[in-house]
């Protein structure tokens, strides 16, 4: 489904992009692998991170050891790596890997290998909405938990279980695996958020339903999303948690 933005604000306006080469997506890959790469948060999965760490940071180091064509791309990644939610840096980025992609064949054909190991290996993918908009300093600060994703999100209409027209079964079903442990606010929030994503789609809400799956020793993130989903689902797992479309 088309994603409208990465974030809880809304997006500002802004004309569509046109579509991608080959190299263009391969650069969106290798950009948000770089990013995944350097944020601390990437890791709140500690089982899950360290599967794809290696191939995570073996894409940063080609990165960073290229020889780029356009000299400003090194501090533009060094700037990237200090702030993993740099909007302009990470576009920067992108932009001058689509470019030297295009350029070098070498290096194409050498990133997309180990791409392909990040892809084998990882449920982690970062995406930049293409309006997505780095808040100005008089705005509040994202949400730092569960309740002020929430929060934020009290007054959109389309967090808001599906309406039943009658007109049959939906088109397709979304499916979130979700589980968060008590002291891990940032996972609970993530979750939260993500639901929310899945939930402000341009297609039709009627056309489909988001379906929510637990697995935990108890019920947790009930609270926070049985209210908003079409289905909530919880099953008793108190070991490692399945994921499923892995």
């Amino acid at each position: 489904m088309p994603e409208r933005a990465v974030g809880y604000r809304p997006a500002g306006s802004g004309p569509r992009r046109s579509p991608v080469t080959a190299a263009g997506t391969t650069a969106r890959e290798a950009a948000g692998v770089y990013v995944a790469a350097c944020d601390p948060e990437a890791a709140v999965n500690a089982s899950t991170w360290r599967e794809t760490e290696a191939a995570h940071r073996a894409v940063r180091t080609a990165l960073l050891s290229h020889t780029w064509a356009d000299g400003s791309v090194p501090q533009v990644l060094r700037r990237l790596a200090g702030d993993p939610a740099d909007a302009t840096a990470h576009r920067h980025a992108e932009a001058a890997l689509t470019a030297e992609l295009a350029r070098d064949g070498a290096f194409a054909a050498r990133l997309t290998e180990l791409l392909a190991e990040v892809t084998r290996t990882s449920v982690v993918r970062y995406h930049l909405g293409a309006d997505y908009r780095q808040p100005t300093p008089d705005e509040p600060p994202a949400p730092r938990t569960p309740e002020e994703v929430l929060a934020v999100l009290a007054d959109d209409p389309a967090v808001r279980p599906a309406p039943r027209t009658g007109a049959g079964d939906p088109l397709l079903a979304v499916v979130v695996p979700v589980r968060a442990h008590p002291s891990d606010t940032g996972r609970a929030r993530n979750a939260v958020a993500a639901v929310a994503s899945a939930m402000r789609q341009d297609l039709d809400r009627s056309a489909y339903r988001v379906v929510v799956v637990e697995q935990d020793v108890r019920p947790r993130m009930d609270k926070y999303l049985s209210g908003l989903v079409d289905e909530y689902l919880f099953l008793p797992n108190p070991g490692a948690s399945t994921r499923a479309g892995r």
